[in-house]
């Protein structure tokens, strides 16, 4: 059983989710403050919960602590989270970034022996990989892709992704 918790619901969160469903993950546990975007997740797939009850229900969802965290939040509380929910030798795929420093616990880091990788883009392969789930119909674009706007309208929507309360996942701009 492939089984992994990823944080953040917004677009590179559920796009993570997607694709790890898409890659045979059967279990896969979604951490997101904001209500919208947790029912939003939830449409795709993921079990989608709070931070506060995080910890008791992705080890009872996921029959165990996660192998694998992914956080996508880019938020500086991220990272403390997952590595509370991190078994020993787990590891960290960091995708989101923040522009804030992220404190990071050490002592769980190097008495874990947790894995921290950071992940900014993808290679060709990555890539092709990507392209193919979208031909198979396993990546849902129709569903994630929930608006399509002008390039005069960039900054308004922009601000309205920014401001939590927005009801889009993916906005596509088109020249």
């Amino acid at each position: 059983m492939l089984r992994a918790e990823l944080r953040g619901a917004g677009p590179i969160g559920v796009m993570t989710a997607v694709s790890l469903r898409a890659a045979g993950f059967d279990k896969v546990v979604a951490v997101e403050p904001n209500a919208k975007r947790r029912a939003r997740m939830a449409e795709f797939g993921p079990i989608s919960v709070e931070p506060g009850v995080a910890a008791a229900t992705v080890e009872r969802e996921l029959g165990g602590p996660p192998p694998v965290v992914f956080d996508c939040t880019g938020h500086p509380s991220g990272p403390g989270l997952a590595l509370e929910l991190l078994p020993a030798r787990g590891k960290l795929v960091m995708l989101g970034v923040t522009i804030d420093p992220a404190p990071v616990d050490m002592i769980a880091v190097v008495g874990k022996e947790i894995e921290m990788i950071g992940a900014v883009a993808y290679t060709h392969e990555e890539f092709g990989r990507a392209l193919d789930q979208i031909v198979a119909g396993a990546i849902p674009c129709e569903q994630i892709i929930t608006a399509v706007r002008s390039l005069e309208e960039a900054d308004a929507a922009f601000e309205d992704l920014l401001s939590g309360s927005s009801h889009d996942t993916k906005v596509l701009l088109r020249p």
